[in-house]
């Protein structure tokens, strides 16, 4: 059964609606009532993040525990070390005028909306010491829900909706965000097996073909390559300031080398050109 949130945080922002939707650790804001057969929430439009910049904002209460705020911040630059996106302190970039920003709180269980969703959002860690599902909450607001919903789900394995109870059986329907990858067993985004099931029965179960990767579901203790690539790919690789122009790279720079900036014919189009000797390790930036 959806479950309707009440609005309680302690200001006046509208970081949690009335009408907001929570289904497991996955929110959703909604302006007036909710179709009946979910379909606003199984295909959404994904906000993706502006401007290159994940913004967000520490409670106080996460603000004065150092080991917290280092380990979202660690979290939140793993996941987006090798895209055009990056995580960005809004009180540290001066950046009080950006709208959009997630709140990141600790109220005793792991949540969040999923991307973007215009002003004030928040995102709950209970797992602090867990770095995985730190990174499990920040791909959700980054835009991604849980693997075993994407909509190649049904080439890999079979969801035994015979073994759900009624009330959970929502945390199993497709969600289409447009943004997903190729499907994962090892995403850090997957369920357990047993998640959700009746006692002693699987609510997920891979096909035949794909029975090596049974064991693999579920696991928080890693981020897979495709929990990787698939960010990479919707947010962009990396831009970096060549002759004063973000621009993404076209060669790799090298520690120990000497480089200069150099304009071809189109003086608005700047390039970095080797000058001189390298180190002998030629080792990558």
């Amino acid at each position: 059964m959806l479950a309707l949130l009440l609005c309680l945080m302690v200001d006046n922002s509208p970081a949690q609606q009335a009408d907001d939707v929570e289904i497991d650790d996955m929110r959703f804001r909604f302006d007036g009532a909710l179709d009946a057969d979910l379909s606003r929430i199984n295909q959404r439009e994904i906000l993706p993040w502006a401007n290159g910049r994940f913004l967000y904002e520490f409670s106080p209460q996460v603000q004065q525990d150092a080991e917290k705020t280092e380990a979202f911040e660690n979290a939140c630059k793993q996941l987006l070390a090798n895209t055009a996106l990056k995580c960005v302190n809004r009180l540290q970039a001066d950046a009080l005028s950006d709208r959009d920003y997630v709140y990141v709180v600790a109220k005793g269980s792991n949540y969040s909306y999923i991307g973007r969703q215009g002003g004030k959002q928040l995102l709950s860690i209970l797992n602090w010491n867990n770095p995985y599902k730190i990174s499990h909450e920040i791909k959700h607001a980054l835009g991604w829900g849980h693997e075993h919903q994407q909509p190649k789900r049904n080439q890999y394995v079979d969801i035994l909706f015979e073994n759900i109870p009624d009330d959970h059986k929502e945390r199993f329907y497709i969600n289409d965000y447009n943004n997903e990858g190729e499907y994962d067993f090892d995403s850090v985004m997957h369920y357990y097996p047993t998640d959700f099931a009746l006692p002693a029965q699987k609510s997920i179960q891979a096909k035949s073909e794909f029975q090596s990767y049974q064991s693999m579901m579920g696991q928080r203790d890693h981020l897979s390559e495709i929990d990787l690539l698939e960010i990479q790919e919707f947010y962009g690789d990396p831009t970096v300031e060549w002759c004063g122009i973000s621009r993404k790279p076209e060669i790799t720079p090298i520690s120990g080398c000497s480089y200069v900036c150099s304009l071809d014919s189109d003086p608005t189009i700047g390039n970095w050109v080797l000058e001189g000797t390298c180190n002998s390790e030629m080792e990558i930036l």
